[in-house]
């Protein structure tokens, strides 16, 4: 006797829509195993007749499953097995996934439902303004993921400009004005004060003294003078530029950010923006706090783990004290891999 695959099958198999990990962990397991599976099944019932199975076509079925639960299978291994997944990888990962489970032309009606209803289930999710919002600026301020390639230029363009908003409202202290003006600076009087025109006047008699001094001496000044140049060339500053304002600084860093180099995808956001801190001190302040919420709650699941076992029956009597500094070292100490192996 055969059992019909189809999707309602799989939603038994799976228990709900949301969890195709664990169908596509059995399914490709079911694969791997089917000869063994086979084999016990004729050895139980005796009677090839009374085996409970799938046939060739369901096979195929369920190959072309894999194929459509494997990215599902990939985002989720991916984001337990990194030690610290950042929050700025949500939103790619989500619009990635949308993108791959398209219903294309080919595809049977079971993997057309199938793309349909998990894009169904994964569509609405992360859209509430203010979550959207984060989201998109975690990414944007993540330097793998910048370019946002899966928005248009006037969706990109608002969201680098309410970066720059968000930067300044956290550079800006309590103690600045908040209705959006710069303070300025007292204006310096152009007019001269007698110490101005004492000082001119001296001025002038210095350089009818140097009119007066022998042309040897005069011609010594003059090739020190250009041998100064020479060194200085135009490193030597002859104007200060006038002190920018906090918004103009950070459209000018986020300006360089936008033109710098997109980094390697398994490189560290955040010890990327520790590197380049002093480039982008506005900035990076802002990436700081969106770049350290974690994506997932995989870690402090870990820690409670962990907790539970340093903290046994045996170890009843452990501080509170002891038990943080040992659940710290157990997940922040290296050993190197001499003393391991010795």
């Amino acid at each position: 006797m055969q059992q019909k695959l189809d999707l309602k099958t799989l939603k038994l198999i799976g228990d709900v829509p949301t969890r195709w990990n664990s169908t596509y962990d059995m399914l490709q397991r079911y694969l791997e195993q089917q000869a063994a599976v086979f084999a016990t099944l004729i050895d139980i019932r005796r009677n090839v007749k009374d085996l409970v199975t799938l046939n060739d076509d369901d096979i195929t079925k369920i190959e072309k499953i894999i194929q459509v639960l494997k990215p599902l299978k990939t985002v989720t291994t991916l984001m337990c097995s990194q030690k610290n997944p950042t929050v700025s990888l949500i939103h790619p990962l989500k619009e990635m996934l949308l993108k791959q489970l398209q219903v294309k032309p080919e595809d049977s009606d079971l993997v057309s439902e199938l793309k349909s209803t998990i894009s169904n289930d994964l569509q609405p999710r992360y859209c509430k303004e203010d979550v959207l919002k984060f989201l998109l600026h975690a990414s944007a301020l993540d330097p793998r993921f910048k370019a946002l390639p899966y928005l248009t230029e006037a969706q990109r363009h608002e969201v680098y400009h309410s970066i720059g908003q968000k930067a300044v409202k956290v550079k800006t202290e309590p103690a600045e004005p908040t209705d959006g003006t710069e303070p300025r600076l007292p204006s310096i009087p152009t007019e001269p004060t007698p110490s101005t025109s004492t000082a001119a006047a001296d001025d002038q008699a210095a350089d009818d003294d140097v009119l007066q001094e022998p042309p040897s001496k005069i011609k010594r000044e003059v090739e020190e003078s250009c041998a100064l140049s020479d060194l200085f060339g135009d490193v030597f500053v002859t104007h200060v530029e006038e002190g920018k304002s906090v918004y103009e600084r950070t459209e000018l860093e986020l300006q360089m950010y936008k033109e710098d180099e997109v980094a390697n995808l398994d490189s560290d956001p955040l010890s990327w923006w520790r590197v380049r801190e002093g480039k982008y001190p506005l900035l990076s302040k802002y990436a700081k706090q969106c770049l350290s919420t974690p994506a997932t709650s995989v870690a402090s699941e870990r820690v409670f783990s962990t907790a539970g076992d340093v903290v046994t029956a045996q170890r009843a009597s452990l501080s509170s004290d002891n038990v943080n500094m040992l659940v710290f070292l157990s997940k922040n100490i290296i050993i190197p891999a001499d003393l391991v192996q010795q």
